[in-house]
């Protein structure tokens, strides 16, 4: 992968933070005033972030969605100390019709349409909350694999 060496963790897993760092020196994101990421299974919204830096460090604006009540409460904790966080205690469904998709959770905060960073890590349905996504455009999108699990499993 030719974007391997950038690999740096200020709080992402795999280094996830320094290539999307360099995804956005590219494509020159840095340079908007208004820039903004979604993350979720956001947990505690530091610990295996792919965004986090970049609201602590480069004024991103956030909606981290977390659905388990034991992880969101330090979520808003983190959120107390920095005005630019807007958690959400939810559980995103893969499924179209849901109240809880992602374009209908997205549709209730102030979030743009075309933002620059989504993180998506569910741990199951990954795939498909990304392909339901119809309403907003996100200019980078990880999502999170387990690559110890066989694809179509």
């Amino acid at each position: 992968m030719f974007l391997e060496k950038y690999k740096k963790n200020f709080y992402s897993q795999s280094g996830e933070d320094g290539i999307i760092n360099e995804i956005l020196k590219r494509l020159d994101l840095y340079s908007r005033k208004n820039k903004w990421c979604c993350e979720f299974g956001a947990w505690d919204g530091k610990q295996s972030s792919n965004t986090y830096h970049n609201v602590e460090k480069n004024k991103f604006k956030a909606i981290y969605i977390e659905g388990n009540k034991n992880r969101f409460s330090n979520l808003k904790k983190l959120s107390l100390e920095n005005p630019n966080i807007i958690c959400v205690n939810k559980y995103v469904s893969h499924k179209k019709s849901s109240k809880n998709n992602l374009d209908s959770v997205l549709k209730r905060t102030k979030i743009k349409k075309n933002f620059e960073i989504l993180s998506i890590d569910i741990d199951s349905h990954d795939l498909i909350v990304w392909k339901n996504l119809k309403q907003y455009q996100p200019e980078i999108v990880v999502i999170e694999i387990n690559s110890g699990i066989k694809p179509n499993i």
